[in-house]
This record gives structure tokens, C-alpha cells and sequence, in this order.
């Protein structure tokens, strides 16, 4: 629930001491949010019967452009770069990544630093889940795209 003070609006609700609550038409920001969130739980359940998750194939498709552009293996920080999301993130969605065959993980010449490297069986799974996503994201109302 969003918490906002200022002056009551058409689509919110007083609550007393000028905090309303706002409806699901009280800013486009909430309305974005909103849809973005019906997006994703749509696109969650689309790759469910892939074992993968939005964030997943994210940084999967993150890796696997690097990796075309750099022509090798690439680090941690450049999938977080191309994927814009924070290292910790793409970290932990590589271990998961990594244990279902996906990627494969070598330490760097810098020791530090992880090398990685889409796999075959990760190709073929980030194939599969590209028609989802456009099949989910097909749905999207009207006011979204």
C-alpha cells in the first residue's frame, strides 16, 4: 500500500492527518508499477516449465550477448553491467544457473574474478524461453506497451 501526504485526489482515500491512500488510479507510476507487476508474475508462470525465473533468463540472455560481443568468456561484472543489475544478484542467479548446467564458471587469470560462458543445454533453454517471454509479454494491456 502506498502512503503519500499531500492533497486529497479524485482516486485516493483520507485516512486522517492529511495521509491518503492511494487507488490504482491515483498516479502513473502506480499504474506502471502495477502492470509491471502483472507482467512478471505472467512471465513467471509462462518459464515455470522451464525450471527458469525472469531474473534467470535475464542474466542468461546478459551472458550470451557479452559473450557474442567479447568473443569469450566474460566476467561477473559485465553480465551485471549488460543486465543492470547489481553483482550480489547476478551472482547468486549464476550458482543456480551453474548447478542446473547452464553456464560454466572458471576462475579468472585475476583469481578474484569468475570467467564465465554460456552452455549448450543453456543455449537451447534461453531459445525455449524467448517465445514465452514475447508470448507473456503479448498479453500485456493495451495502456502498457
Amino acid at each position: 500500500m502506498a502512503i503519500r501526504r499531500t492533497t486529497r485526489s479524485p482516486t485516493s482515500r483520507e485516512l486522517g492527518g492529511g495521509v491518503t491512500v492511494m487507488g490504482s488510479g491515483a498516479t502513473a507510476g502506480f499504474a506502471f508499477w502495477r502492470d509491471a507487476m502483472a507482467w512478471q508474475r505472467r512471465v513467471d508462470r509462462a518459464l515455470r516449465p522451464l525450471g527458469l525465473t525472469h531474473t534467470q533468463v535475464l542474466v542468461l540472455s546478459s551472458l550470451d550477448s557479452a559473450f557474442r560481443r567479447a568473443g569469450e568468456a566474460v566476467s561477473q561484472a559485465a553480465i551485471a553491467a549488460e543486465a543492470g543489475l547489481d553483482k550480489v544478484t547476478v551472482s547468486a542467479v549464476l550458482k543456480a544457473l551453474d548447478s542446473h548446467g547452464f553456464i560454466n564458471r572458471d576462475v579468472g587469470v585475476d583469481r578474484r574474478a569468475w570467467r564465465i560462458v554460456i552452455t549448450p543445454s543453456g543455449r537451447r533453454v534461453l531459445a525455449s524461453a524467448i517465445p514465452a517471454l514475447e508470448e507473456a509479454s503479448s498479453a500485456l494491456p493495451r495502456r502498457a506497451r
